[in-house]
């Protein structure tokens, strides 16, 4: 998972990565960055910036048969927050919008940042990976990730699963360690 969020932050190259194949990022290798191999120090650094990481379970709702994960990873120096987003039990070749919703699942709060859309490939499966510039933080239990049905951009949208996003530690200034 560390190296994610290594290549989430834009510390590592994916194209020479061989952990690409086996993560399921394999995908992405065509967008990245191929340049060459960073230092020592800039993945050090990156390990040793204040990273904060959060996760969502994303579980079907009224009857609906979707389901995902979102994995949320928040750099403290920069303030960019990187989601993916991946889901199953999708209708084949659909598209939903995600929306990373304020406060909790139960309170059904405003849409606090449109994410990338999901697009179902034929045996309903979908990814996206979204990165917003200028978040202040994630707060631990105070928002939660939701598919919506359809692109009807009115408040009452239908959610046809959602889940809320917890934090994991460390919190920000707390270094972590590479496994």
């Amino acid at each position: 998972m560390l190296k994610r969020i290594l290549v989430a932050l834009g510390c590592c190259t994916v194209a020479t990565s061989s952990w690409l194949v086996e993560s399921g990022w394999a995908a992405y290798a065509s967008t990245a960055t191929t340049s060459a191999l960073p230092t020592k120090s800039s993945v050090e650094d990156a390990v040793h910036r204040p990273i904060l990481y959060a996760v969502a379970r994303i579980d079907p709702e009224r009857g609906h048969h979707m389901h995902g994960t979102a994995e949320l990873v928040w750099d403290e120096a920069t303030q960019n927050l990187t989601v993916l987003v991946v889901a199953a039990g999708l209708r084949p070749m659909q598209r939903y919008l995600v929306h990373l919703h304020n406060f909790s699942k139960a309170s059904r709060g405003p849409v606090l940042y449109p994410l990338q859309t999901l697009d179902a490939n034929s045996q309903g499966e979908a990814r996206s990976v979204t990165v917003l510039r200028h978040v202040p933080y994630i707060p631990d239990g105070g928002w939660y990730i939701a598919i919506h049905s359809g692109f009807n951009f009115d408040v009452t949208m239908e959610s046809l699963a959602s889940g809320n996003v917890y934090v994991l530690h460390p919190r920000p200034g707390e270094p972590i360690s590479v496994p």
